[in-house]
């Protein structure tokens, strides 16, 4: 996922703990396409997007890990466990960290952290990270994990207008 000498950055390799299992876990480590989401529970927008999360899921559930942090760092573990078994979703959810916010923030910008503009990542194994945007469809969320993991196809930010790669690292290569 990065260029040979870099470093990983922290949001891949931080360890997360899933609220709903008490397992711990880095998306660096899944060896299946990875859909990554930040949220606030209070979000509209927030909410309608794990909707189609939770149709994805039912969907592809198998074959992608979903994981969904929380951006505010102070909501408890318990907090998130029962807005996730209220709603009946049944992926990783997860609080982030300052730490790993910040790295999100490097890496894809600012709207990442307001969760009302908060995009769905796709993360492949050992294949750029690829941003699209918010309020996107479960069609759209599985056409960018063929196109991108199961092709290993780097997506420039000129392919299409629904998603982006991250910011361009000093090194000029588009990656997460």
């Amino acid at each position: 996922i990065t260029s040979e000498g870099q470093q990983p950055p922290t949001w891949l390799t931080a360890t997360l703990t899933d609220v709903t299992t008490g397992e711990k876990f880095t998306i660096a480590d899944a060896d299946q396409p990875t859909v990554l989401h930040t949220f606030e529970t209070w979000c509209p927008k927030c909410q309608r997007q794990q909707g189609t999360l939770d149709t994805l899921y039912q969907q592809r559930g198998d074959e992608l890990q979903l994981v969904d942090l929380n951006i505010d760092s102070n909501f408890s573990p318990d907090e998130m466990r029962s807005y996730a078994a209220n709603n009946g979703y049944g992926w990783r959810f997860g609080i982030a960290s300052n730490e790993v916010m910040g790295s999100l923030t490097d890496d894809f910008g600012q709207p990442v952290s307001l969760a009302p503009q908060a995009p769905v990542i796709v993360v492949c194994p050992d294949a750029p990270a690829y941003e699209l945007g918010k309020g996107v469809s479960a069609a759209e969320i599985s056409s960018a994990v063929e196109d991108v993991c199961r092709h290993v196809l780097p997506v420039s930010p000129s392919a299409t207008s629904s998603g982006r790669c991250p910011r361009e690292r000093p090194s000029g290569s588009c990656h997460s």
